[in-house]
């Protein structure tokens, strides 16, 4: 009697669990989110890092001088709109750390290509500090965005030009990327 009740309820339970599996759906498909972050990159690079000034003849003293226009000096890679700015110590010294006359260095850019942005000449005052000047602004980025640059000097004035001790002086420049 037992025998037969336990094996009864063993084929009752059977239909029920195949019953319950029958109706279970099977997953043909499945789905997840795949988010992509873009965040904000910026670099500049700059070739050609030391730039000769020379003065050799009267009309140099008088006139300025100037470096020829150094291609691809600046690279830029940004992700949304930049600003390159300039700043500089201003003090052109030399080997005696003696400081060069008054006079004005100008930094001016010029797009290569598809290089994007409105361009700024940045003028550094020999003697006195710069702060943050604006070269480029951009109002979109870009990868691989060649600038060339071109370097003058001229003094203040004439009679100053000649006032200087011979010999070397040097300023650090920086150019420095930020987003805009």
């Amino acid at each position: 009697k037992n025998f037969l009740l336990t094996g009864a309820l063993l084929i009752v339970a059977l239909f029920s669990v195949n019953s319950v599996m029958a109706d279970a759906p099977v997953a043909t498909t499945g789905t997840n989110n795949v988010h992509i972050t873009l965040n904000g990159i910026q670099s500049i690079t700059v070739d050609q890092t030391d730039v000769n000034l020379v003065y050799t003849t009267i009309e140099d003293y008088t006139n300025g001088v100037e470096s020829p226009l150094l291609t691809n000096h600046l690279t830029v890679y940004s992700v949304g709109p930049f600003a390159v700015k300039v700043t500089s110590e201003g003090i052109f010294k030399n080997g005696d750390n003696k400081s060069i006359s008054a006079g004005t260095v100008t930094i001016t850019a010029e797009k290569q290509e598809s290089s994007p942005g409105v361009l700024n000449p940045v003028e550094i005052t020999t003697g006195s500090a710069i702060t943050e000047q604006a070269l480029i602004t951009s109002e979109v980025g870009g990868f691989n965005k060649k600038y060339n640059v071109k370097y003058r000097h001229d003094f203040a004035d004439d009679a100053t030009a000649f006032e200087n001790e011979l010999g070397t002086y040097t300023a650090i420049v920086t150019y420095d990327i930020s987003p805009s």
